[in-house]
């Protein structure tokens, strides 16, 4: 937890401010707050959350691979196999896999989905993460889209969680639970999280939307019925 004064917060904040052209769009949503903090985030999802992605996604292809690799393994051993397709037993020799090829088309569409996750990791290491503005009331965040989302510090659980990576800080906001109703009419707790990656500043940025995070939910307590 940062020891600075809620003084010494601006004045490191503000040098951000000054250092920093704030977007039209941000500023249309501002109307006529202040602004208490100012920050542009390196990514959109850490260096960290990208590589899990990379890791799952090459699991899940081992996984799948492994799986359909050992219903044909006799092939790789240059001998003949049998397999059940429907109803129907074939037998493939290595010299003609073409009764395979809808297993083969099979397989891929089961494998495809990890292809799809490690893409999407590694395009996490380029996709820029957009601008957090904080202001007494409220966070607003521009992301790479040129989207705006507002949200009131009461809507978040106290809880912000931080680490680093890249000697930058990287900081995961818990919105309320939500409940959500299914189709089949089970109902279930949803949790969305908004996360600012690799930015400066973590800590006493972290330390100011504690602060009013807090004050917001101790506040939303004492006015509910």
């Amino acid at each position: 937890m940062c020891n600075c004064t809620h003084m010494q917060l601006l004045v490191i904040i503000n040098s951000m401010i000054e250092n920093h052209q704030i977007p039209p769009q941000l500023k249309s949503q501002l109307g006529d707050e202040s602004i208490s903090f100012f920050v542009k985030a390196a990514k959109e999802k850490s260096t960290k959350d990208s590589w899990s992605a990379i890791r799952w996604g090459l699991l899940w292809i081992a996984v799948i691979g492994g799986i359909f690799t050992a219903m044909v393994y006799e092939l790789l051993l240059g001998k003949p196999t049998g397999l059940n397709i429907g109803d129907t037993r074939i037998t493939v020799t290595p010299d003609d896999l073409s009764p395979l090829y809808g297993f083969f088309t099979f397989g891929a569409f089961f494998v495809l989905p990890g292809f799809i996750v490690i893409g999407l990791g590694i395009y996490g290491f380029y996709r820029k993460g957009g601008y957090f503005l904080g202001t007494e009331n409220r966070l607003i965040h521009l992301n790479s889209w040129k989207e705006c989302s507002v949200y009131n510090w009461s809507q978040f659980q106290n809880k912000i969680d931080i680490y680093f990576t890249n000697n930058r800080g990287n900081l995961v906001f818990s919105l309320e639970e939500k409940i959500i109703t299914k189709k089949n009419g089970k109902k279930v707790k949803e949790t969305e999280s908004i996360g600012m990656a690799e930015i400066n500043h973590a800590r006493e940025i972290k330390a100011f939307c504690h602060e009013k995070i807090t004050t917001a939910n101790k506040s939303k307590r004492c006015t509910s019925p």
